[in-house]
């Protein structure tokens, strides 16, 4: 008989930060294969928890520990998005009832673990699980205006885990908390021009017209997003990826260069993958998600 796996113990802050940051490194290098990472991806993990600090595990028990918090990140976000400022970002907790607590288990059971023991690294698993990392495809977000992929966070039986989750964690002071993405009247404007304008053009309008259309949505799109990193302090930011954006040398009237304007509008996430994706990499994304948006065919 083959020897019983010995559980693995995620006890340490310092092996979860390491397998999250190298989780979202080689989604951003590798993409997504199915619902979580590719093969090599995860070796290449495993090879860097030996390596850090010394923790052996294997692919099953790093494919279960990423589903583990990818089902309590789905939870948290509920919460955290649920109305009264329940959530404290300081404090890394939420301020409700037993009662309430209890409501919610009977919902679904990964509350309790919420509730004992309170997400990681919030924001890590944000640029985790929040499909604005994956490249290659169109991302994805709780408010995102881009499909969202059929995917159901549920509770497994993680018998080859120990899942022991640390005391609440300080690392995400309030004032780097994850931006929620445009809610004006500017931007819903935009992305319903960008709809209207892209489905008329196509019905009855020749491909001149079709460019002045794209070219006029491009303005508005601009404005959109000038609008919105002023609104929320987020000039350096916007500059950072406007800046990486001329140098594709695009062109303002491109297709390309509108929605990637668009994706960097959208959420805070998707600026901050924008910053670490190579260039090759940036066009693939951004064809992608312009095909959604209706800019690209």
């Amino acid at each position: 008989m083959a020897e019983k796996r010995s559980r693995a113990s995620w006890s340490s802050d310092f092996v979860n930060k390491t397998f999250l940051d190298a989780c979202i490194q080689e989604l951003t290098s590798n993409g997504r294969e199915g619902s979580g990472l590719k093969g090599t991806s995860w070796n290449t993990i495993a090879e860097k928890l030996k390596k850090e600090h010394d923790f052996v595990v294997d692919k099953k028990q790093m494919k279960y520990r990423y589903d583990y918090l990818k089902s309590k990140y789905a939870v948290w976000l509920k919460l955290k998005n649920k109305t009264g400022n329940l959530y404290n970002p300081i404090t890394n907790t939420f301020q409700m009832t037993d009662e309430e607590w209890k409501a919610e288990a009977k919902l679904n059971k990964m509350v309790e673990k919420l509730r004992n023991a309170p997400l990681l690294y919030p924001e890590l698993c944000t640029q985790l699980f929040d499909g604005a990392t994956s490249t290659g495809a169109a991302s994805w977000g709780p408010s995102s205006t881009l499909p969202h992929p059929a995917e159901a966070f549920t509770t497994q039986d993680y018998d080859d885990i120990e899942m022991v989750d640390t005391a609440p964690q300080m690392d995400i002071p309030a004032s780097t908390s994850t931006v929620p993405p445009p809610t004006s009247a500017s931007h819903a404007s935009a992305d319903s021009s960008v709809r209207s304008k892209n489905k008329r053009g196509k019905r009855n309008a020749p491909t001149d017209t079709l460019d002045d259309d794209i070219r006029e949505v491009g303005k508005e799109i601009m404005k959109a997003a000038q609008a919105f990193a002023q609104t929320h302090n987020l000039d350096k930011e916007m500059d950072e990826c406007i800046e990486k954006l001329k140098v594709l040398e695009w062109g303002s009237s491109d297709p390309k260069y509108i929605t990637a304007l668009m994706l960097f509008a959208e959420n805070a996430g998707n600026r901050k993958i924008w910053l670490r994706l190579e260039s090759s990499t940036c066009e693939l994304w951004v064809k992608s998600a312009g095909k959604n948006f209706g800019l690209l065919g």
